[in-house]
C-alpha cells in the first residue's frame, strides 16, 4: 500500500530533514518510550489488523512549510496516529508530514527534561503547547514530569486544550484507544523512577514486553512445578501398589 501524497507540489518526507542533529536530552527517554510502545503495540495490532497506524518516538512532525524546514517541525517524545497507512515494504517514514499524510496524531506525549516551561510554551507558531493545539491539532496532549511525578493530560476542545481529571482508579482514560494513562513507580533497568504507563480504565497495569515475558516464564514454571509434583505423587502411588502386590496395569 502506498501513502497518497495530498499535495504533490509540497515537499515530502524524502525532501525534509529527518534529524536536527542534536543529542538526546537524557537516558530516561529510550526506556520510557519503549515502555509505552511495547505495552500498547499488541493492542493496536489487533485494533488495526491492516497495520494502518503509526507510533512515533521522537520522530519529527512537519506541520507547516517553512524556511528553514525545521522551523515547521516538532518532535513529540511519543505519539500515535490511527489510520496512518503503512509504507511499502523496505521503506520507512523519515518524518511524519501532515500535508502528505493528512491525519493528525490522536495523542502526543512529552517527557519533561527541565522545568516544564518548554512543554507548556503557548507562544503562537513556536511553542510546543500552541503547535500541538493549533498547528498539529493532536486530540490529546500529555506532559509527564518524572522528577515532579506529575502527569497532565489535555484534550482538544475546539481550539483549546482542556485539562482532564483522573477517574476513580486514579488514571486518565483515552477512550479512543481503549486504555488510560497513569503513573507507575518502579525500577526499569537501572532507573528507579516514576514512569507514565498505560492502564485499563479500572487501573490495571498493561504489561510491557519484558513483563509479559516474565509472566509467561512464571506461568511455565508453575506448570512445570505442578507436573513434577504430579509425577512424584504418581511414583509414590505406584510404589505403594507394588508393595501390596497389585499390578497397576490391571486397574
Amino acid at each position: 500500500m502506498v501513502v497518497k501524497l495530498l499535495n504533490a507540489s509540497l515537499p515530502t518526507h524524502l525532501d525534509l530533514p529527518e534529524t536536527d542533529e542534536l543529542p538526546m536530552d537524557n537516558d530516561f527517554q529510550p526506556p520510557q518510550t519503549r515502555l509505552l510502545t511495547t505495552a500498547i503495540e499488541p493492542r493496536l495490532e489487533k485494533t488495526h489488523p491492516n497495520g494502518d497506524f503509526f507510533i512515533g518516538q521522537d520522530v519529527g512532525i512537519y506541520w507547516k512549510v517553512t524556511t528553514p524546514p525545521l522551523n515547521g517541525c516538532k518532535s513529540p517524545d511519543w505519539y500515535y496516529v490511527p489510520g496512518a497507512l503503512p509504507f511499502p515494504k523496505g521503506e520507512y517514514r523519515r518524518s511524519y508530514v501532515m500535508w502528505q499524510e493528512g491525519i493528525p496524531p490522536l495523542i502526543a506525549i512529552e517527557f519533561v527534561s527541565g522545568d516544564g516551561s518548554v512543554e507548556r510554551d503557548d507562544t503562537p507558531g513556536i511553542g510546543k503547547f500552541w503547535v500541538y493545539r493549533r498547528g498539529i491539532r493532536a486530540a490529546y496532549y500529555a506532559i509527564h514530569d518524572p522528577m515532579q511525578k506529575t502527569l497532565d493530560v489535555y484534550k482538544l476542545d475546539g481550539v483549546e486544550y482542556r485539562l482532564l481529571e483522573p477517574n476513580a482508579a486514579n488514571v486518565i482514560p483515552i477512550p479512543e484507544m481503549g486504555v488510560a494513562l497513569g503513573h507507575w513507580a518502579g525500577r526499569l533497568g537501572s532507573h528507579e523512577l516514576t514512569w507514565v504507563r498505560f492502564f485499563t480504565f479500572d487501573g490495571k497495569l498493561i504489561p510491557c514486553t519484558e513483563e509479559r515475558a516474565a509472566l509467561a516464564e512464571s506461568r511455565a514454571a508453575q506448570v512445570e512445578s505442578r507436573s513434577a509434583q504430579a509425577e512424584s505423587q504418581l511414583a509414590d502411588l505406584l510404589a505403594k501398589l507394588h508393595a501390596k502386590g497389585i499390578d497397576p496395569n490391571t486397574l
